[in-house]
């Protein structure tokens, strides 16, 4: 348990530094994390929607799923609001590394 918490502050010691050492390329990074899954969903996910409307075997509308379309936009949002800086998720990943609880 203490190697846990001994390599958890060093990590968040490490992004810090990292943030603050080059904060355009930790936004990239970060957001690339979240935009390449978001693509390659999406274009499958189209690819299939498009197989089976061809095939005549569902309509469009039954073939779309809430949930997957959900998570697209979550990954989406992630993305973009990472990209921008409305969400500084090196910050949010420091603060759960170092969070000790109650």
């Amino acid at each position: 348990m203490q190697r846990l918490n001994i390599f958890l502050f060093s990590s968040a010691y490490t992004l810090q530094a990292w943030q603050e050492s080059s904060p355009l390329l930790s936004r990239l990074v970060l957001s690339t994390l979240f935009l390449i899954p978001f693509f390659l969903l999406l274009f499958a996910y189209i690819r299939r929607a498009k197989k089976v409307r061809r095939q005549g075997k569902l309509s469009l509308k039954k073939s779309i799923r809430p949930g997957r379309i959900i998570f697209l936009t979550i990954l989406l949002l992630l993305g973009v609001f990472t990209l921008s800086g409305t969400v500084n998720l090196v910050d949010l990943l420091s603060f759960w590394f170092t969070f000790q609880g109650i």
